[in-house]
Parts: structure tokens; sequence; C-alpha cells
């Protein structure tokens, strides 16, 4: 696989990584911010959650007893992989935002039962993709792993060039999109996909609220530190100077949407600024 100009390259034992150079990560990431804080009602990118240290919380989330959504969906693809397989065939597994790909190991499994088989996870964390990576080479050796350290927008049309393919996309991780990114979202994977090609999406169905809410704030307070994070990384990547104690974490149901909302909210008025772009 070869992303052209504007990547680079990190080969480990069994398993490559391309990457975009973080002179544009970090630039993105600034518009990215600059676009949601100027904008009403003011917003920010689910993309930028998962750092390393926001992969490493999360991962701590999945943990916890009121995330069921792990554990539900790690039990269906436990089940149903091995029908997986046989409905799709013989065709390259890429996953976006994989994370650790701990539930994909089901997927994995029953594609290299068949011979050798390859994966491409797409996640903007490369200290994740890494970990996942190296952990996946050694589990699999008939497996080649290729890594895209990316958004969606920028590795999708990278790794699409492998068709046959399954797209996956799991975690329920689409009700993270605005209706109007939703339907942007959609449209590229549509047009990227091409006679022959699978999606397999994961969707968590609508529990009782309370079920629902406790999910999003668990008692050991990882979910809190989840949100933190971002602010922390824009502090550390973008020099914001957010204060520490400025925000927190709210969480809860829209039943008029049918999804869970996170927002941040801010204790008192704060000037965040970002010096690169000369904005504030």
């Amino acid at each position: 696989m070869d992303p052209g100009s504007g990547w680079s390259r990190h080969d480990g034992e069994g398993y490559t990584i391309h990457a975009q150079r973080p002179a544009d990560a970090v630039l993105a990431f600034a518009e990215s911010v600059a676009r949601g804080l100027e904008d009403h009602p003011r917003w920010l990118s689910c993309t930028y959650l998962y750092d390393k240290r926001g992969s490493e919380i999360f991962e701590k989330i999945t943990e916890q007893p009121e995330y069921y959504q792990t554990r539900t969906e790690n039990g269906i693809l436990e089940r149903t992989a091995g029908e997986l397989r046989q409905a799709v065939g013989d065709a390259t597994v890429i996953e976006l935002g994989s994370g650790n790909s701990t539930k994909t190991r089901h997927i994995l499994s029953a594609w290299t039962a068949h011979g050798p088989s390859r994966y491409v996870p797409l996640d903007v964390s490369q200290a994740a993709l890494e970990g996942a990576c190296r952990d996946l080479a050694s589990r699999y050796p008939s497996l080649a792993v290729e890594g895209l350290a990316a958004t969606y927008e920028q590795g999708l049309p990278v790794a699409t060039q492998l068709s046959p393919l399954m797209l996956v996309f799991l975690g329920s991780t689409i009700g993270n999109f605005k209706p109007a990114e939703l339907d942007t979202f959609l449209d590229m994977i549509s047009g990227r996909l091409q006679s022959g090609d699978h999606f397999l999406l994961g969707i968590d169905l609508v529990k009782k609220i309370d079920r629902l809410e406790r999910a999003y704030n668990d008692d050991a307070g990882w979910t809190d530190r989840f949100t933190l994070n971002l602010f922390e990384r824009m502090n550390r990547d973008l020099g914001c100077r957010i204060p520490a104690d400025a925000v927190e974490h709210v969480s809860y149901y829209n039943d008029r949407l049918d999804r869970i909302e996170i927002f941040a909210r801010f204790k008192r008025e704060v000037l965040l600024e970002i010096p690169s772009l000369k904005r504030s």
C-alpha cells in the first residue's frame, strides 16, 4: 500500500504503519478547534479525543461495569465471525477507529483460519495503532498488518484501494456524528466502496435511559477524564492555556434524537487562544 506524499512510514516486526506528517496533523487539529468554537452552538470534533492518553482512558472506560457496549459487541462478534467470513469471502479487513483492535480479533481469527489475510486498522492515535499492530503481528503470523494513523477523511481513500474489502466500523461510534456530519460520512463511505465490497456496522439499540446514562457517567470517573483530556491535549498541542479546573464533563440522553450527548461545560469565562492560527 502506497499512500503517496505527505505520509511517513514506520516499520515494526511484522507490521507497517503509515502516518500523516505531524505538522499536518497539528494544523488540522487547530483548524478543527477554531471552526467548532466559532460555530453556534459550539462543538469539538470527537476525532481528537483519541490521542495516546485519550485512547488509554477509553480502554479503561470499556472495562467499567457500567459500560456494557464493548462486552455485548464482543460477544456478538465471537458468535458470528465465522458466518461473516463465509459471507464475505477472501477480502481485506479495514477498520475505522480501530483502537486496540481487541474485538476485531474474532474477525481476524476467522479470516486467518482460511489462510493468509490482510488487516488495515485506521486510527488517529499512532500510539494505539503501534500497540495493536505489534500484538496482532505476533498473534497472527499469516496476517499482513498495515496501519494508517490518520483521520477517516485522510485514510479512507488510501485504504479503499485494496478492494475487495470489508470495511468495519464498530462500537456504535457512528453515534458520534452530528446529523449533517453523518450524511457526509455515509456519502464518503458509499463513494469509496466498490461492487463486491462489504460494510460491517456496529450500532447500539435504545435502552432504558438510566442504563445508557450510567454507561457515560461511570462511578470511577473515567468518562470525565476522557472528556477533560481533550482540553489538556489542546493545551499540550496547541498552546490554548485552558485552566484545568475550568471545565467539567456533562452527559445525558437526548430522547428526541435517541442518542447520548456529551458536553464540556465551562464553569467560568475562559479566553481560549490558538497561537498558531492567531485566533482566540
